[in-house]
Formats: C-alpha cells, sequence, structure tokens
C-alpha cells in the first residue's frame, strides 16, 4: 500500500466534510482534530500551535502567515479582528481590500463614519447616543443608524465592552455591511452581564432576525457569493450562497484574544478557517471553495 494512499485514507477516516453550492462552484467543509483539550488549548497557545502545525504539514493545507506583510491580512481588517473599523486607524482611508470591499473612514471626532459615493450612493454610519444605558461604566451600550442618500434604513444598539461594539463596515458594489457586537443585558431583570453575539447587517436587513440565527458574524463574498457564520438553537455553521452547513462543533472560537485564537475565523480568497471544538477536543474547520467544471 503506498504511502499516498494511506494519506489519503488518514484524511478521509479522521475528517468530517459537508458540501454545499451551486452550479458553478460547490464550498466544501471539512474538519481536523487538533488535540485534546489536556494536550493544549487556544489559551496555551505554544502546544496547540504546534499540533495545528502537525495538522497543517500532515494534511498539507494551506499555511497563512497573518504577520507577513505579503498575507492578505497584514493590511486589511477581515471583519474578524478587533479593531472598530479598519480604516479607523489608518493615514490615508478608505481603501479596498483583496475582496473588493471600500472600508468606511472616519468622517468627524462625533464618532460618524461614512464612505465614498459607490455606484452613485452614499452611505453614513452615525453614533447618535454614546450610551444608552443609566450606567457610567462599561459595558456600554451605544445607538447607531445607518443612511443610505440621507434616509436612515436601519438603527441598533451595539455592546461596547472589552472589545468595540463595531466589528466591520464596508460597502462592495450596491452591497452596505455592518457588523456590530450585541447583548440582552439591558433586558436582564437583575442587570447581569449576558454572552455577546454577533448581528450583522446588509443593505439594512437584519439577517439574524430573518434567518433566526441567534448570531451571525464574518459576512464576505467569497468567489463572488455571499458567506457568514452562524449561531442557532446551540447549533454552529456557515451560509453559503443561500445554504446552510452546519459543523459538528459545540462553539466556533471567535472575539477572543490571543495566539491562534486571533485569527479565528481567518479567511483565504476563495475559502476559510476556524478553530471550534467538540466535547473536549479542539477542531480546525477549513472550508474552500471548488469550482465545478
Amino acid at each position: 500500500m503506498s504511502s499516498l494512499f494511506v494519506l489519503l485514507l488518514a484524511a478521509v477516516l479522521a475528517t468530517s466534510s459537508a458540501r454545499c453550492g451551486a452550479p458553478g462552484d460547490e464550498l466544501v467543509v471539512r474538519t481536523f482534530e487538533i488535540c485534546h483539550d489536556t494536550v493544549g488549548n487556544p489559551w496555551r497557545g505554544e502546544e496547540f500551535g504546534i499540533a495545528l502545525a502537525e495538522l497543517r504539514l500532515e494534511y498539507r493545507l494551506r499555511h497563512r502567515d497573518p504577520a507577513s506583510p505579503t498575507s492578505l491580512f497584514g493590511q486589511w481588517n477581515t471583519g474578524s479582528r478587533h479593531e472598530p473599523f479598519a480604516g479607523d486607524d489608518d493615514a490615508l482611508p478608505p481603501y479596498r481590500d483583496p475582496w473588493g470591499r471600500l472600508f468606511f473612514e472616519r468622517e468627524a471626532e462625533d464618532g460618524s463614519w461614512s464612505v465614498a459615493d459607490t455606484n452613485g450612493v452614499h452611505w453614513l454610519l452615525c453614533r447618535v447616543d454614546d450610551d444608552t444605558s443609566d450606567r457610567d461604566r462599561p459595558p456600554r451600550f451605544p445607538r447607531y443608524e445607518l443612511s443610505r442618500d440621507g434616509e436612515v434604513e436601519a438603527s441598533f444598539t451595539a455592546a461596547a465592552a472589552t472589545l468595540p461594539g463595531l466589528a466591520a463596515a464596508w460597502v462592495h458594489g450596491d452591497t452596505c455591511v455592518v457588523e456590530y457586537r450585541y447583548s440582552d443585558y439591558q433586558k436582564l431583570p437583575d442587570r447581569s452581564w449576558s454572552p455577546l453575539y454577533r448581528r450583522v447587517l446588509v443593505n439594512g436587513r437584519d439577517l439574524g432576525t430573518e434567518g433566526s440565527y441567534a448570531s451571525c458574524f464574518g459576512f464576505i463574498y467569497l468567489e463572488g457569493r455571499p458567506f457568514f457564520f452562524f449561531e442557532r438553537d446551540g447549533e454552529v455553521g456557515c451560509r453559503y450562497d443561500g445554504r446552510d452547513i452546519l459543523f459538528d462543533v459545540d462553539l466556533l472560537f471567535r472575539d477572543v484574544c490571543c495566539e491562534s485564537a486571533r485569527w479565528s475565523p481567518y479567511f483565504t480568497r476563495g475559502g476559510f478557517e476556524a478553530i471550534g471544538r467538540r466535547d473536549d477536543t479542539w477542531l480546525l474547520i477549513y472550508g474552500t471553495v471548488i469550482p465545478i467544471p
């Protein structure tokens, strides 16, 4: 039995896969076991990183180096990092990233952002209330309004604590995407802290409400088709080109620093990878868009 055949057989046994697509492309999602929690986890970077590197080598997965100046993510915010906006700390915003997204730029010190006219449309994102709660300390709940050509398309309240309330804001062609962090904190009777969720607005429409998702995040176009992650009723998965794919994991590691976890999820031009957990085992979720002849 050849070594190549053994390697391919091992890959089939060690991974799970799901497929979704339409004529012309297909999203293939595979799940690889990284290590048991007793060996390492994303909070303990060294052992976890070694196990992840060995997994990449064994299955010949694409290597990524976010720190490299030539990498896709050494210069651009993918929406999964911790900055409020990519252009917020950039000296010369706005700019486009490898997917053709035009990021909002800061317009004034009053907390408003705007984007240059795109296809004749002007978008404006304004913070209209610094904190809608009655607290004078974090967490804070600022309220924002998103307008298109002067007409309000959406009004929403974000949750800002150790992470900013806004995660990303950009325009791609006729589509405007705003991603923000949300919490039910103000609705709880004892005002105890509740988990942070993520919400995505597309041209003012709330994807979480439309799909009954508790949380959705990481909206992007993969090979020109809409993609985002979601959590719903204890399930974790992604939606690509209008179809849901469930992951066999209990949770998706995100919005947590540092080490390997900082880059989860991570996008390439034609796919993604993310770190998840099932029971006591950490997993690499690896998605690739494959063209169909």
